[in-house]
């Protein structure tokens, strides 16, 4: 309990540092790293299961705070504003920090998560059943643009960086979003944090995205952009899409794409891109 209660206190000053001074402080990992048994943590209403064998993950969640708050935002905002029901698609769900959010809102029809780390897919499926939701489904796959084997890289230390790369020591088998998600039907909202595999998560959804023209918030910063550059993922959706960056300060929308964190893609035909007019910074819809 005394590694929890200081990791509980650091989490606190390391959100203030972030999230008011955009400084990101050392030291919280090493410090969640030393919690030696798992906890039942409350986020915004919600139970969330921490497994200290992946405590790394929990930096500002075991203080009761989202990690990426601008991206609820934003999430909530958006299926607020339109009027049919959605179905929410996390690739990289880590350990279901988004799932347990938007499972709970009367619009989501259906919540899927993929992540292939098995620790952080053990947390995310103890959350769905301690919040006894229907409406979710996790699976343990890595999903990148054809079905095929794939090196792997499971970190140990730190979850968030477990990536596809390019050795041969650990091969698994990758599906796609096309091949995942021929059952699902109506409006989609897919979010993509896979360390730099964005754009080939969404080439393996080439048919889906062209048939659904679901809305996609993809990670586009320091990390992806040593793998593909704005204008390939602009080139492989289309013309008819229209990319922004979400504001890490409010959650709302703007153009400076070279300055995100995380970016949105809408279609202009789709029902979400008149709700991201009235999100746009500035806007008072």
């Amino acid at each position: 309990m005394f590694w929890f209660l200081v990791a509980k206190l650091y989490s606190s000053i390391y959100g203030f540092f972030i999230g008011k001074l955009n400084i990101s402080l050392r030291g919280l990992g090493y410090i969640l790293r030393k919690l030696n048994r798992d906890h039942i943590i409350e986020v915004d209403g919600k139970k969330l299961f921490l497994n200290h064998k992946v405590a790394s993950c929990y930096e500002r969640l075991i203080n009761g705070v989202y990690n990426e708050p601008e991206t609820h935002l934003f999430l909530k905002a958006l299926i607020d504003k339109i009027d049919s029901s959605v179905t929410f698609v996390d690739v990289g769900a880590n350990v279901g920090e988004m799932i347990v959010d938007i499972a709970r809102y009367d619009k989501v029809e259906h919540v899927v998560g993929f992540e292939p780390h098995p620790e952080c897919a053990a947390a995310c499926r103890k959350s769905i059943k301690l919040n006894r939701f229907e409406n979710v489904i996790l699976i343990q796959k890595v999903l990148s643009d054809s079905r095929k084997y794939v090196s792997f890289e499971f970190d140990s230390v730190s979850p968030n960086a477990s990536k596809i790369t390019e050795k041969k020591d650990s091969m698994i088998e990758a599906s796609t979003l096309d091949d995942e998600l021929g059952v699902f039907h109506g409006n989609c909202i897919i979010l993509i944090d896979v360390e730099g595999a964005e754009l080939k998560v969404v080439k393996g959804g080439k048919s889906f995205i062209q048939k659904r023209r679901p809305l996609i918030v993809f990670e586009f910063n320091q990390v992806t952009k040593q793998h593909f550059r704005i204008d390939e993922m602009k080139d492989e959706l289309g013309k008819d899409y229209r990319i922004y960056r979400l504001r890490r300060d409010d959650g709302r929308l703007d153009d400076k794409i070279n300055d995100a964190w995380n970016c949105v893609a809408v279609h202009i035909s789709s029902p979400f891109f008149g709700a991201c007019s009235g999100l746009m910074h500035g806007s008072t819809a």
